[in-house]
């Protein structure tokens, strides 16, 4: 029986899709509704899960971080090679996915979009006599 394994480029839409419905989550469920910021300022009742990440992720969201680090997570898969330009990829296609929902869309999506460039771009072949991932000739 043969197994199944997803493609790069399908693997990277998935992640992004998963960070996307994590983004989303958070904005809708945990920053935007007033009656949970509220709970948690008075501090009465509210999730205390939420009311213990809300002000971290609050201060998350605003500063910019999820975009740049799609932006630079893409641009560095781009200049690697091998499984560590799939692993930045990925990371970049996390921060875009989250970023996304989380206020920082303009940069997130430029980054999640050269991520999903940069995993459907097929890997060279290594020349004869080299193992591919080694380096060395």
């Amino acid at each position: 029986m043969r197994s199944m394994t997803l493609s790069r480029p399908v693997a990277g839409f998935l992640v992004l899709a998963a960070a996307g419905v994590a983004g989303w989550f958070g904005r809708w469920e945990i920053i935007e509704p007033e009656g949970l910021a509220a709970a948690c300022a008075a501090g009465q009742g509210g999730a205390p899960l939420a009311c213990l990440v809300r002000p971290y992720l609050v201060q998350l969201t605003f500063s910019g971080s999820f975009g740049i680090t799609a932006v630079v997570a893409a641009a560095l898969a781009w200049l690697a090679g091998g499984r560590l330009a799939t692993a930045l990829a990925l990371l970049a296609l996390v921060a875009g996915g989250l970023g996304m929902f989380l206020f920082d869309a303009d940069w997130a999506v430029s980054g999640a979009v050269a991520a999903l460039l940069r995993l459907a771009r097929p890997e060279r072949a290594a020349p004869e006599g080299v193992e591919a991932g080694t380096g060395a000739g």
